[in-house]
């Protein structure tokens, strides 16, 4: 006899529940969403902090380099970099966990 697991979700999404998919750990797209979100508001912070700080706007413009690619070039590189050891971490810290994705979300 084969025993169906029951799903946490039953409740709150019975048509998923009937498609008896296996159960996956949330903890790496929470990460996935929270590192997103971080990137976000590093990319806001750096912009604006560049404005109203001259030293930061000194190293964002050294950051970039010699490409000349443009004011954003320093701001989006230090993002990009930042958002992918924020993930990387989350990822490795939830990896194989059930975490409240619903709370990863706001």
């Amino acid at each position: 006899m084969t025993q169906t697991k029951k799903h946490y979700d039953a409740e709150t999404a019975p048509e998923l529940a009937a498609l008896n998919l296996a159960d996956k750990p949330d903890g790496p797209a929470a990460a996935a969403m929270i590192a997103a979100g971080a990137g976000v508001f590093l990319l806001g912070f750096f912009t604006t902090g560049a404005v109203i700080w001259e030293g930061l706007k000194s190293f964002l413009t050294d950051f970039q380099g010699s490409r000349g690619v443009g004011s954003l070039a320093g701001k989006t590189t230090l993002s990009v970099l930042l958002w992918l050891v924020i993930w990387g971490a989350l990822a490795f810290l939830w990896k194989g966990k059930d975490v409240d994705i619903k709370v990863a979300f706001r």
